[in-house]
């Protein structure tokens, strides 16, 4: 990726943060298409906005590895098998001593389940038990936490 690029994808993170943080915008831009690129996760979810698109190389979490995510989940969803956090870590192979995995980390599992959850994909149930007792890692909860302005920090 050009170092232009990854200026002008900053910027643009910034503009879109902005927009979200403002109380005096008349532009508003919602809390899961803020959240996904405050974590640089690509805003599949999200075709109708322009923004995301030309930046794709720009985002940590890329547009095929999330639609792959979200169709997996979706399938276990429909299936009704309820799925936990670490058996996520466990299909795409980055727990123990396997990490990081071949396309995903922790971190990066977490912040795209967590847009996913945003965007208001699956249902509280197929969610609650993906973060079901002791079978997801400690910072995995933030998956089911709101993303507001008051979140959006610019570090």
């Amino acid at each position: 990726m050009e170092p232009t690029e990854r200026m002008l994808f900053g910027v643009q993170r910034f503009q879109i943060l902005s927009l979200f943080t403002s109380a005096s915008s008349e532009q508003n831009v919602g809390s899961s298409y803020a959240y996904a690129w405050w974590a640089a996760v690509y805003p599949l979810l999200h075709g109708t906005a322009s923004w995301h698109p030309p930046f794709e190389a720009c985002f940590t979490v890329r547009e095929a590895p999330l639609r792959e995510l979200l169709a997996f989940l979706s399938d276990r969803w429909t299936q009704g098998e309820k799925l936990s956090f670490f058996a996520l870590e466990d299909h795409y192979g980055i727990r123990g001593s396997r990490r990081p995995g071949a396309v995903w980390d922790q971190p990066g599992l977490i912040a795209a389940c967590r847009y996913l959850h945003l965007s208001a994909q699956l249902d509280r149930d197929f969610w609650s038990a993906l973060l079901a007792g002791d079978q997801h890692p400690a910072g995995a909860e933030v998956i089911l936490h709101k993303f507001d302005p008051g979140a959006c920090t610019f570090a």
